[in-house]
């Protein structure tokens, strides 16, 4: 673990200056979702599992919690930054209909090949106190990109479909960075239902 936290820490140091415009970039995503939206947010616990989503193994790799500050919470985890500056969230911004859209950044201690060869899946959870409850799942797998403008181990999309109507989807960005992989993730509730959460009003459909 220790181990691990430091080679964080040497990478991320010295990108300080990126750092804080990832953190402005993922303010504005939580902050793109209507206030009510914002308050009931939580955080998702995710993991990555042996096996598929349709019969899910052990839990080989913990993730950082989905959430709206969960793509920061992981990039300055043990890092003196988290330390010194707490999260904080814009205030919303944009149309007040656009998705709210959580996070979460985590790089796990084992190649890209590693684990897509090993076969897993990445599983989410409703909560801790509804630990039992899955939303979302995706078996790792697909086309890896490689070459420029992707790192050394290349990059793989996952797909998390919807489990047990939550209305969450998403996808799952991991890229292979060495003996290590950056795993990302990006969800958002009811993307299936249209552009925005209208509720009952009509809205015109633009013509071509």
């Amino acid at each position: 673990m220790t181990a691990q936290l430091s080679r964080t820490r040497r990478r991320m140091t010295p990108a300080a200056s990126l750092l804080a415009a990832v953190a402005a970039g993922a303010a504005l995503l939580g902050s793109f979702a209507p206030t009510s939206a914002q308050n009931e947010m939580q955080a998702h616990p995710a993991h990555i599992h042996e096996g598929t989503c349709d019969e899910l193994g052990e839990v080989v790799f913990p993730l950082t919690k989905v959430s709206e500050t969960g793509m920061m919470d992981g990039m300055m985890g043990g890092t003196p930054e988290a330390d010194a500056t707490p999260m904080e969230m814009g205030e919303p911004v944009g149309a007040e209909t656009a998705f709210g859209v959580e996070t979460s950044f985590t790089l796990v201690d084992a190649t890209l090949e590693e684990i897509v060869e090993g076969g897993h899946a990445i599983n989410l959870h409703q909560s801790e106190e509804n630990i039992e409850e899955y939303i979302a799942c995706g078996d790792i797998g697909g086309r890896i990109e490689t070459g420029p403008g992707t790192d050394e181990g290349g990059t793989l999309v996952v797909g998390l479909g919807e489990l047990n109507d939550s209305g969450y989807t998403g996808i799952a960005v991991l890229e292979g960075r060495g003996d290590q992989t950056e795993v990302v993730i990006y969800l958002a509730e009811g993307l299936g239902g249209g552009a925005g959460d209208h509720g009952d009003e009509e809205y015109a459909t633009p013509t071509s």
